[in-house]
C-alpha cells in the first residue's frame, strides 16, 4: 500500500512513498514541471534520521557507483543523482509490475501452479541480468568490477506488467572496486537465500548469485521455501545451508509436472560445491533456454506481459486510477507554484545546491542540464589526503559530490565535513563553470585528471591548504561574527588503542587526551606519533555548518606498525575477534579508555605489529565463542581459518 507524498524534492516532486526499509525509501516521482507528467520514476533516497549514518551512506553511495553506467533490459536502469538538502538521492526507471514473490503468492492465491514456462523464463532473463553485472568492465579503462549481487530473492526481481524482468537493489553489492567489508555478526543478504559460501565467509564470485537465483527457482517450481525452520530458528536455517547437499531435493518431489531435465538444471545450480554448479549466469541461462526452446519455444516477453495482465488486471485498473488523481493533484499543485519562491540560501544569493550529473536513458554519454550549467556555487571536499583513496574507481561519479572523487578520505575515515566554495565576482562564477566542465571531463577521463582539478582549485585559492581554502571562502560569505568563538569536542578514534607512550599534537600543540575541544570553520592539523608505528598527519576544517547543534565530532586515525606481519583470519559463521597481546612489552592494544582492540572477521592480510596474540572469537547471535592464539613475525603472513561451531 502505497503512501500518499506530493511534496517537492529538488527537481521531482515526490507522489507516493510505495517502499520504506531502515536504511532508504522509496516513492514514485515525476518531473517538477508541466511536461513532466507523461513520466513517472522511482526515487530512492536515505531517509532523514539516517542522514548521519556513515555506514548507510556508503552503501548507497556504492550502489549508485556500481550502477550508474549499467544498461541492460535485465537490470534497473539509473537516470540520475544528487544530494538534495543533505540527502543523497538515486532517480531510476519505474517499473509498473510486481516482484517475483508477489507473482508466485498470486498463483498460489488463485489455487494454481505457476506455469513451468513461464517460471523457467522469470529466471532465465534474470539470470541474463545477472551474467551482465558479473562480466560489467569500465568502458574506459576495461576494468573488471566483479560484482556479486549478495542479495538474490525474490523480492529483488522484478516483473513489470509488459513483460520484462529486471534484478534491482544493488545496495549492498560486492565489488573489488568498492573495497567493501562484511563485519563481525553481519552476513549481507537474506538469510533463506545465502549460498554456502556466503555462511562460511569465504571470498564471493557470481557463482554465489547463481545459488540465490537457483534458490529462487527452485520455490518458484515447487511452491515452497527450500529453506526454513519452525519459529524462523536462524541457526537451523544456515545449517541446513551448511548442508545443503543433503537437505535438497529435486523439484520434482514436491511437483510431479517438473520434468527430469530441469531437475538436473536446477540441481546443479544449487550444488554446494561452486566448482560443480554452472560457470556463470550466462551458462545457466543458455541451459533454461534449451530446456524452455523444447517445451514452449513460443513463450517470450509479449507471452509472459498477456498473462500478467490477466493475473493482476484488478489492481492495474486501481493503481492507474492512483496515479493519475496524484498526477491531476500534482499539475493543481505546479499551476499554482507561478513564481517559486527561491530555497533557503546561506549567504543571501541563488539557493545553495549541490551539482548532480544525468545519465540519459539508454546512453552512457554525461550531459549538462541547463540547470547545472547555470549554477553559481559547488560543494568542494574539505578534507587532504596524503594519499590516493581506497576504495574508488577511475571515472565513477559520486552521489551528489561531484569532488569527492577529488579528495576522499580513506575506508575507515568518516565522510569529511564540507564546506560551500563561494565566489561572488564574475570572475568566481566563470571559474565554477570551468569547473564543472572539468568534472565531466574527470569522470569520462579518469583520477588523473581529477587531480589536475585539485591543482586548479589550489591555484584558485593562492597557497593555503585545500581545508583552509574552504574555511577563508566560507568566512567571506557568512557573518565571522556569527560564529566566531564555536567549538566542539573532538574524539580522536585511534586503531589500535592509544597507549601511554602516544603522543598527539593538534595545531602543533603537544596534547595527551584523546578528546580535545576545537574551534569550528578553523583549519586542525592532527598528528599522531606512538614507538613502532608510522606517524599519522591530517589535515580537516570541522564546518558549523555540518555540525550545528552538535557537541562532538569524531575522527578515525589508523596507525599502521613500523615492524609487522601480515594476518588473515576467516570464521565460520563470521565473528568479532577480541585481539589482546600475550607478549608485555606489545603496547599494540593498550587502552587508557578501557577498550580492546576489536576487529570483524573475515579480514585479509590485516597488519599486525610483531608479537603473540591471544584471539577470542565471539558470535553472540549463535551463541558461538573460541579462543586461538597466534605469532606475527615481520613481514610474514598468519593465515587462521576457525571454524565456531566446533569445540
Amino acid at each position: 500500500m502505497s503512501e500518499e507524498s506530493l511534496k517537492k524534492f529538488g527537481r521531482y516532486l515526490l507522489l507516493d512513498r510505495i517502499a520504506q526499509g531502515g536504511m532508504a525509501e522509496i516513492f514514485r516521482a515525476r518531473m517538477n514541471s508541466a511536461q513532466g507528467a507523461g513520466r513517472v520514476v522511482v526515487i530512492k533516497r536515505i531517509i532523514t534520521a539516517q542522514g548521519d549514518n556513515e555506514e548507510f551512506k556508503k552503501m548507497f553511495d556504492d550502489e549508485l557507483n556500481l550502477t550508474a553506467n549499467f544498461n541492460h533490459p535485465n537490470v534497473i536502469q539509473l537516470y540520475d543523482w544528487g544530494i538534495e538538502k543533505t540527502q543523497p538521492y538515486i532517480s531510476m526507471e519505474y517499473i509498473d509490475g510486481k516482484n517475483i514473490r508477489q507473482v508466485g503468492n498470486k498463483f498460489i492465491e488463485k489455487g494454481q501452479k505457476i506455469p513451468i514456462d513461464l517460471a523457467v523464463f522469470l529466471i532465465e532473463q534474470s539470470a541474463l541480468g545477472l551474467n551482465y553485472a558479473h562480466a560489467f568492465k569500465n568502458k574506459l579503462t576495461g576494468e573488471a568490477f566483479n560484482v556479486v549481487h549478495r542479495d538474490i530473492s525474490p523480492q529483488n526481481i522484478l516483473v513489470a506488467f509488459e513483460g520484462s524482468v529486471k534484478v534491482i537493489d544493488f545496495g549492498v553489492a560486492k565489488a573489488t572496486t568498492n573495497g567493501e567489508a562484511t563485519k563481525a555478526g553481519v552476513i549481507k543478504g537474506k538469510l533463506s537465500y545465502l549460498s554456502p559460501e556466503q555462511i562460511a565467509c569465504e571470498i564471493l564470485d557470481g557463482r554465489s548469485d547463481l545459488f540465490a537465483l537457483g534458490i529462487v527457482c527452485w520455490e518458484l517450481l515447487t511452491a515452497k521455501k527450500l529453506f526454513s525452520a519452525p519459529g524462523e530458528n536462524e541457526y537451523a536455517v544456515l545449517k541446513q545451508i551448511e548442508n545443503c547437499d543433503a537437505h535438497i531435493k529435486p523439484p520434482s518431489t514436491f511437483n510431479p509436472e517438473v520434468p527430469k531435465e530441469l531437475d538436473d538444471i536446477v540441481m546443479k545450480a544449487l550444488a554446494k560445491n561452486r566448482d560443480y554448479r554452472y560457470a556463470n549466469c550466462g551458462e545457466f541461462a543458455k541451459a533454461l533456454r534449451k530446456f524452455l526452446n523444447g517445451v514452449a519455444p513460443d513463450f517470450d516477453q509479449n507471452v509472459l506481459s498477456v498473462t500478467m495482465k490477466d493475473m493482476f488486471k484488478d489492481q492495474i485498473v486501481e493503481d492507474r486510477k492512483t496515479l493519475q488523481r496524484l498526477s491531476n493533484k500534482a499539475d493543481t499543485l505546479i499551476s499554482m507554484q507561478g513564481n517559486e519562491p527561491q530555497e533557503p540560501t546561506q549567504s543571501g544569493g541563488q539557493p545553495v545546491d549541490i551539482v548532480t550529473r544525468r545519465i540519459v536513458e539508454r546512453s552512457p554519454d554525461i550531459v549538462l542540464t541547463a540547470e547545472e550549467k547555470s549554477m553559481p556555487k559547488i560543494e568542494i571536499a574539505n578534507t587532504k589526503s596524503q594519499s590516493r583513496p581506497q576504495g574508488t574507481r577511475p571515472g565513477m561519479p559520486p552521489s551528489g559530490d561531484r569532488t569527492r572523487s577529488i579528495a576522499r578520505p580513506p575506508k575507515s575515515e568518516p565522510l569529511a565535513p564540507r564546506g560551500t566554495h563561494d565566489e561572488s565576482s564574475g570572475g568566481g562564477i566563470k571559474f565554477v563553470l570551468v569547473l564543472i566542465a572539468a568534472g565531466v571531463a574527470a569522470f569520462v577521463f579518469g583520477p588523473q585528471f581529477g587531480f589536475d582539478i585539485q591543482k586548479m582549485i589550489q591555484g584558485k585559492t593562492k597557497s593555503f591548504p585545500q581545508s583552509a581554502q574552504v574555511a577563508e571562502s566560507q568566512g567571506k560569505s557568512r557573518s565571522t561574527a556569527a560564529l566566531e568563538g564555536k567549538q566542539i569536542s573532538l574524539r580522536l578514534k585511534i586503531i589500535p588503542n592509544v597507549g601511554q607512550d602516544t603522543q598527539i599534537r593538534i595545531n602543533n600543540q603537544t596534547t595527551g587526551q584523546i578528546v580535545n575541544t576545537v574551534s569550528l570553520d578553523e583549519p586542525l592539523e592532527i598528528e599522531v606519533e606512538r614507538p613502532g608505528f608510522q606517524r599519522f598527519r591530517r589535515e580537516l576544517v570541522l564546518s558549523s555548518k555540518d555540525y550545528d547543534g552538535k557537541t562532538e565530532a569524531e575522527l578515525n586515525v589508523q596507525l599502521d606498525p613500523l615492524s609487522f606481519g601480515l594476518v588473515t583470519i576467516h570464521t565460520t559463521p563470521a565473528a568479532t575477534a577480541i585481539i589482546k597481546p600475550l607478549d608485555p612489552s606489545n603496547r599494540a592494544v593498550a587502552s587508557i579508555d578501557g577498550k580492546d582492540w576489536v576487529e570483524g572477521t573475515p579480514f585479509e592480510g590485516k597488519k599486525f605489529p610483531v608479537g603473540t596474540y591471544q584471539i577470542k572469537f565471539v558470535n553472540e547471535l549463535l551463541g558461538f565463542e573460541k579462543t586461538e592464539v597466534i605469532n606475527v613475525q615481520q613481514d610474514k603472513t598468519v593465515r587462521l581459518d576457525v571454524n565456531l561451531s566446533t569445540r
